[in-house]
């Protein structure tokens, strides 16, 4: 069945009907800078746009590590392109690995510099970590990726990003 995301999105906007504020978003990994991936992502929804398929963003679910992150000017870059669109961009699973003896205020400053890359885009309407704190990631504890460590301290990054919204 190759149009099955068009079904799939059809099928999600009849269930959320007419009045509904729930939005269509389509989420992947390894697609926030310029790149051969995100360039599929990109020609995947503006497709789904000109063919009146109901789509109301993009999800880019960050999943970096400090020491190999996509250049910040690729990500703003990317989400305007998305922005174009019509298209929300929502940053939906930010981890930045740090394991031991990666530099925690270098993680603090990609997680604040990224997010000022997603306050400046206009289409970029949303932050959100993949988990908290350091104890129940995904990754695992060791990796360190999350704003708070495994005893609910914050980190570095917890003031990097609240002074990066002054």
């Amino acid at each position: 069945m190759p149009n099955y995301i068009d079904i799939a999105f059809q099928a999600a906007a009849a269930a959320r009907g007419a009045n509904s504020s729930v939005k269509l978003f389509y989420n992947d990994y390894s697609a926030e800078p310029m790149n051969a991936k995100s360039d599929k992502v990109y020609n995947l929804v503006k497709g789904m746009k000109e063919r009146g398929i109901p789509i109301d963003g993009v999800g880019l679910q960050f999943h970096i590590s400090v020491d190999g992150h996509p250049p910040l000017e690729e990500i703003a870059e990317n989400m305007a392109r998305l922005g174009k669109l019509g298209l929300e961009v929502h940053i939906t699973e930010m981890d930045l690995k740090c394991p031991q003896g990666c530099s925690l205020n270098a993680q603090a400053q990609l997680y604040a510099d990224i997010l000022k890359v997603c306050m400046a885009a206009p289409a970029c309407k949303v932050f959100e970590t993949w988990g908290f704190t350091d104890s129940d990631t995904w990754i695992g504890a060791d990796e360190r990726p999350l704003p708070f460590d495994e005893q609910y301290k914050a980190k570095p990054a917890v003031d990097a990003m609240i002074n990066a919204m002054l």
